[in-house]
């Protein structure tokens, strides 16, 4: 357990840009591409049978919870459309920048 106060933690936090490379077990529908469109920054078909590229971000204070929050994302989402589980075939994470709402250093004299 930790002392942390939540201002304090979220001065951790950044944003990061997380594409997830997956095959799901049915072809995606139009109404749940636009729903990925929908929950994330970019959906598109790769080449190969029922393989799609997905990109979202997440405020996360480490590069592995934005990954698993993602994940997660396109998880629930592909579940909420009776698709089964994807199956992630590779995962690209990018730090973005500290959130908005984190104060910029104060220069000093």
């Amino acid at each position: 357990m930790t002392d942390e106060t939540p201002a304090e933690r979220e001065k951790r936090m950044n944003d990061w840009r997380v594409t997830l490379s997956f095959t799901a077990p049915y072809p995606v529908r139009q109404e749940t591409a636009q729903a990925l469109w929908g929950l994330g920054d970019h959906f598109t078909s790769l080449p190969g049978a029922r393989t799609y590229q997905w990109t979202a971000t997440a405020s996360a204070d480490t590069i592995v919870a934005a990954a698993e929050h993602v994940a997660f994302r396109l998880a629930s989402a592909l579940r909420v459309a009776d698709m089964g589980e994807p199956e992630v075939l590779a995962m690209q994470v990018e730090r973005l920048h500290p959130l908005r709402s984190q104060e910029a250093p104060q220069a000093t004299a």
